[in-house]
């Protein structure tokens, strides 16, 4: 078994490790936070998308945990920047 790689931790990564934590916190919020990082995480859009200001200050503002009875906000479709439409069904 290999072991693993112990490396101090910069101070870049720490704060994007930080940052990342926060747009999960607001992803839990946060319909159009959740829309980009599930994009981002299926590779369907590139990871600048999470510093976007749409997607910034949501997770500067409410990002950290959430208490488990707050639900999930949902806006309507059309108001996401990130939407792309309804899939189309075939036949």
């Amino acid at each position: 078994m290999i072991p693993p790689a112990r490396r101090a931790r910069t101070v870049q990564t720490r704060l994007v490790h930080r940052y990342l934590d926060r747009v999960l916190g607001a992803a839990t919020r946060d319909a159009h936070v959740n829309l980009a990082f599930l994009k981002v995480l299926q590779l369907e859009a590139p990871p600048t998308t999470l510093v976007r200001p749409a997607i910034l200050a949501p997770a500067l503002l409410h990002g950290g945990p959430r208490p488990s009875d707050q639900p999930l906000a949902r806006p309507a479709a059309s108001t996401c920047p990130l939407d792309v439409g309804q899939p189309t069904a075939t036949a």
